[in-house]
């Protein structure tokens, strides 16, 4: 009676931990199903819809200049000196890893990367201009939130690439506002944050109305970061 007991008990813990396996292993899919690499070097932004309902979306290669601050073999190193440039009011990032490169700015062209890596020596940073480039992407979306996914992916791919918000808005048939409502999947949460900041932002002045380019290499670590997570770039 005793034995049978112990082996109730042993079997009900060997179903409580598969039970949470699978769970795990279910929501960890779940994350990973709704964006597909289907290939790498495409040059045209475009959503598709093919027979199975799935999307077939180009993002083209993002390419722009950064004023580069340090590369570290240890990350620690790079966190501290982010850190330590934030508590300026500083908008640094780690753009590469191993090694580790920290760099401000993100800038249309060499000349405007230069003045600011002019303007940053008198104040007693060095930098290094480097020009920055982020492969063409193909993706096949399924899954919910593909309108949404798509979106986001296309809008911050424009943004990277130079476009300014009202021209964004009008891309995107000036409806803009509508892909931030609602809920949209874990991955892309900081994504939407960030570009929903970009778009509707209040500026002191008519002047100053457009993207502040040193405000977006946040943007563009996370839009690596969530890309990146479904290929192997270096393949």
């Amino acid at each position: 009676m005793k034995k049978f007991k112990v082996l109730k008990v042993l079997i009900t813990i060997i179903m409580v931990i598969l039970g949470i396996s699978c769970i795990s292993w279910f929501t960890w899919n779940l994350g990973k199903i709704f964006l597909g690499m289907v290939s790498a070097g495409t040059s045209e932004t475009k959503a598709k819809a093919d027979q199975s309902g799935s999307v077939i979306l180009n993002l083209p290669k993002v390419d722009f200049w950064t004023c580069q601050i340090g590369v570290y073999k240890d990350k620690k190193k790079a966190d501290i000196l982010v850190s330590s440039l934030k508590l300026e009011g500083r908008k640094a990032e780690i753009i590469k890893e191993e090694p580790y490169t920290v760099a401000l700015g993100v800038f249309n062209n060499k000349e405007e990367a230069v003045r600011q890596g002019n303007i940053l020596a008198q104040e007693g940073i060095q930098t290094w201009i480097k020009e920055e480039t982020f492969p063409a992407l193909h993706y096949k979306v399924s899954g919910n939130n593909i309108g949404k996914i798509t979106s986001l992916l296309m809008i911050a791919n424009s943004i990277l690439n130079g476009a300014e918000r009202d021209q964004v808005k009008q891309e995107q048939a000036g409806d803009v506002q509508s892909y931030f409502a609602g809920q949209c999947p874990q991955d892309f949460q900081n994504l939407k944050a960030m570009l929903q900041e970009i778009l509707f932002r209040e500026f002191p002045n008519k002047e100053s109305d457009n993207l502040d380019r040193r405000d977006l290499l946040g943007l563009y670590a996370e839009y690596k970061s969530i890309t990146t997570k479904y290929i192997n770039i270096s393949k």
